[in-house]
């Protein structure tokens, strides 16, 4: 059974110094892009590594060297002193991985393959090889048939309506059909090599890197064989090195779009059977695990990889020949007034490609479900923890990326169509209207402009009733007339803060205030609820816009079907180009990206082992990056710079928290440390705002649950005369709208009420969650208003200097161990709301001591 105590191990003065002074504190920041500056809070900075998109920052100056605390109020005595000094400060800025210019807006476009990506990764931790292998199918199928979606719809465009010169003006008008068929053909080849080259050079920038660890003496670390099968983990040595797998995957998508085009243009002759073929093998490829193809012998393997090639470029040179060559008739055939046979059947396979992809989903993650999955936990530190969407993410990120994609597509083809029509991009509703009339848009493609518009409609009303419960919910809770869970949370929350006593009753306005902050940020634990919601009406308006389109019924008002894929392809177009605009503001401005970068970090977080066409990896340059400058730091060249073993402090805020937390296994597994401990000794970590739990480990439970935190604690854990203790602090508060603890919840548990090594601060449940109130609740001193909470930024500069503390806390060593059950109340029956370290504030919740350093480890 867990239970804490204080140490006095490294509170002297001298030792202090010591362990400061041969540790660097390495921050990471979380998806703002902090720059350095801001990052390492010094007006000069030095860039003493990486590039100009990812690199590692020092203060300039020598006397801004260090992170050393600001003078406090010793408790009791009211003398003001010195803290001491504090580690080396260095910081690694990674921001301009995902943000920077605002072209990178353009990869909004990718998006549903972004989120295949992460359907991919969002699987329950259920353990079932036969399950992972069907889910990891359905993520490759769903991948592939989403790139064909987006090939059909170019094809359509530049081939399908190119053959009607009736819709034509200008010198087009005039063309030989054949002539127009070729010329059509080039709008979805450039699309395809497009994407191809987009996916080219941003793998130059982030896959291509790996990492180059040493030992602590100095020994290079061998690159270990690459790992068989569909998925590595944390604790795997390539999981941030996957050049071979997206490599084989890009060539299998390129080459199925490409056989696509050649499909067009061969339609109706023997020869189709070509780029059938490429499509059939490119599949079956797409299925296989990494290292599938190199199981066989090496020329066969060759051989297998240069055939397709061969056979697409056969195909797309005799199309060509064919389509300038045929006659009237024979194009007739394949592109008269039967419908565009071609280009409906395509779209029909890729629509069953698509449905395939998203049943194999939904089959492994409600068998997963019924198979007795339940809450995993870990070995004894962390509580187990429930999936986001009942276990079912992965299929819900999947139906999302299938519906957002289907709405892209729509919208983008009947916007071509309009602009072969009247050579306008401005196309208005009445022109969308008249194509879709036409009868040249296919049925597949007509229901995801009607799903859109349909599905646009249910989320403005889900939304209207969202915001309407919200603030009721808020407003109910900081009033004190809400009895619900959110009110019980707040209340206990507040007393566990800001203890009220008879004598010294607090301000009533001021608590309402609180109140309403630690709902607000409560509010994030409902965001699966929101999500699955999302995904159920996608799927139900996807369904009823298939009728429509189908049955062609008349609706009431006069309104068409067609009508209905007018406005619905209309505000798709729309929608894509606001997402770009908002994401080119993001990748520009600090405050938007703030408000938005956290989705588009958590969807580029993962490799692109599912969709290698989608938005770029940045973990898998950040991580080497790391792990390459952390063994570095902890080897012997530099403890003799310093004079002793030397440390590092792993400090990550946000989605640096998990950024640091991968490392700390990656680096565990390439240095060997469960053979050789001694090698990942001197590293320490401290999160805040962490989103580990709360947010990866609900959605990403395989990666991020409480069996590889278990992992992560494991690494850190050192074992001395007077019990164990790991070498991780976690800060957390109420009003964090985004990270929290790490051993429990979401939502938080409350802290056990135990003083830890530094004075003030309650730890529990776990040794290394530190808490403290925020903000704080006494109005400064000289003004009028009270101070604003901190919520989710604002740990480095807290005026407690809590942060500080942590950091001198994991240099020195002087962490909390077991002593004393964390599921009861401490010795002598005290509730946690009255132990002594909570009675901090005086009368009507003035602070009278501001007690952010222990006695001893201030002199």
């Amino acid at each position: 059974m867990e239970v804490i105590e204080a140490t006095d191990e490294g509170r002297a003065g001298g030792a202090t110094y010591g362990a400061c002074d041969r540790t660097v504190e390495l921050r990471i920041h979380g998806v703002s892009g902090t720059p350095p500056e801001e990052l390492l809070d010094r007006p000069l900075v030095v860039q003493v590594g990486g590039d100009a998109t990812a690199g590692f920052h020092r203060p300039r100056l020598a006397a801004e060297d260090r992170d050393d605390r600001p003078a406090v109020l010793e408790e009791g005595t009211g003398r003001r002193v010195a803290a001491g000094p504090g580690p080396r400060l260095e910081a690694y800025c990674w921001g301009g991985l995902t943000s920077g210019a605002p072209s990178r807006a353009l990869w909004l476009y990718l998006l549903p393959f972004t989120l295949v990506n992460v359907a991919a990764r969002a699987r329950t931790d259920h353990g079932r090889p036969g399950l992972v292998r069907l889910h990891w199918w359905g993520a490759r199928l769903l991948a592939l048939a989403l790139t064909g979606l987006y090939v059909v719809t170019s094809v359509g465009v530049g081939v399908a309506l190119t053959a009607h010169p009736e819709r034509l003006t200008g010198p087009l008008a005039t063309a030989a059909p054949g002539t127009l068929l070729a010329l059509g053909a080039v709008v979805p080849l450039v699309h395809v090599l497009g994407l191809w080259l987009v996916s080219r050079r941003t793998f130059d920038h982030y896959e291509v890197v790996r990492a180059r660890v040493v030992t602590p003496q100095g020994d290079r670390v061998p690159c270990a064989p690459r790992t068989a099968g569909y998925e590595r983990h944390l604790d795997t040595h390539d999981m941030w090195f996957n050049a071979v797998e997206v490599t084989r995957l890009r060539a299998v998508h390129v080459q199925t779009g490409l056989a696509l085009v050649a499909a067009t243009l061969l339609w109706s002759s023997p020869w189709v059977a070509v780029p059938a073929t490429v499509v059939a093998q490119a599949t079956a490829r797409a299925l296989l695990p990494a290292g599938a193809e190199h199981a066989v012998r090496p020329g066969v393997a060759r051989a297998s990889l240069r055939a397709p090639w061969v056979l697409v470029a056969g195909a797309l040179g005799g199309g060509v020949v064919r389509v300038l060559e045929a006659g009237p008739a024979q194009l007739d055939a394949a592109w008269g007034p039967a419908g565009d046979a071609a280009f409906r059947w395509l779209t029909v396979a890729v629509l069953v490609g698509v449905l395939a992809g998203l049943a194999l989903l939904w089959v492994s993650a409600v068998t997963g479900r019924l198979a007795g999955w339940g809450p995993r936990g870990g070995a004894g530190r962390m509580a187990p923890q429930a999936p986001a969407c009942a276990g079912l993410a992965a299929p819900v990120a999947a139906t999302l990326a299938t519906f957002v994609g289907g709405a892209f597509a729509g919208g983008l083809y009947l916007y071509g169509a309009s602009y072969v029509a009247t050579g306008s991009w401005t196309a208005s509703v009445g022109s969308l209207q008249h194509v879709a009339g036409s009868g040249a848009v296919p049925p597949a493609v007509a229901v995801g402009a009607v799903a859109f518009l349909l599905g646009l409609a249910l989320v403005v009303v889900l939304g209207l009733v969202g915001v309407v419960v919200a603030a009721a919910v808020v407003s109910g809770v900081a009033r004190g007339r809400w009895a619900a869970e959110p009110g019980r949370r707040a209340a206990a929350a507040l007393a566990d803060d800001y203890p009220e006593t008879p004598d010294a009753p607090l301000d009533p306005v001021r608590l309402r205030q609180v109140r309403r902050a630690i709902v607000v940020g409560g509010l994030v634990d409902h965001a699966p609820a929101l999500v699955g919601a999302l995904a159920t009406g996608g799927l139900l308006v996807t369904v009823v816009a298939a009728g429509l389109v189908v049955a062609d019924p008349a609706l009431p008002g006069g309104t068409s079907v067609s009508a209905l894929q007018a406005w619905g392809g209309w505000l798709a177009v729309r929608t894509l180009v606001l997402l770009i605009g908002l994401g080119a503001l993001a990748f520009r401005v600090p405050a938007t990206r703030r408000k938005l970068g956290i989705l588009w970090d958590v969807a580029s977080f993962w490799p692109r082992t599912a969709h290698p066409l989608a938005a770029p990896c940045y973990a898998e340059r950040t991580l080497p990056d790391l792990a390459t400058r952390v063994s570095w730091l902890l080897s012997d060249e530099q403890g003799r710079l310093v004079g002793d073993r030397p440390q590092v402090v792993l400090a990550g805020h946000s989605q640096g928290s998990v950024i640091a937390a991968a490392t700390v296994l990656h680096l565990h597994t390439l240095l060997d440390a469960d053979r050789h401990p001694d090698r990942l000794e001197g590293l320490r970590l401290l999160t805040f705002g962490c989103v580990v739990r709360r947010l990866y480990g609900r959605w990403f439970p395989v990666y991020f649950g409480p069996r590889v935190l278990d992992r992560v604690a494991d690494a850190l854990a050192e074992e001395r005369s007077d019990g164990e203790r790991v070498r991780w602090v976690n800060l957390w508060r109420w009003t964090d709208y985004l990270g929290g603890q790490v051993s429990d919840g979401p939502p938080c548990v409350l802290p056990c009420g135990v003083r830890g090594p530094v004075d003030g601060v309650r730890v529990g449940p776990a040794p290394y969650e530190w808490h403290a109130p925020d903000p704080t609740f006494a109005r400064p001193a000289g003004m009028t208003t009270y101070g604003a909470p901190r919520a989710h930024s604002g740990f480095t500069d807290d005026p407690s200097g809590l942060f500080q503390a942590a950091v001198r806390a994991l240099a020195v060593g002087d962490l909390p161990r077991r002593a004393w059950p964390v599921t009861s109340p401490p010795p002598g029956g005290q509730p946690w709301h009255s132990f002594p370290d909570a009675g901090q504030y005086g009368p009507n919740g003035v602070e009278t001591v501001p007690v952010a350093v222990s006695r001893a480890s201030s002199t």
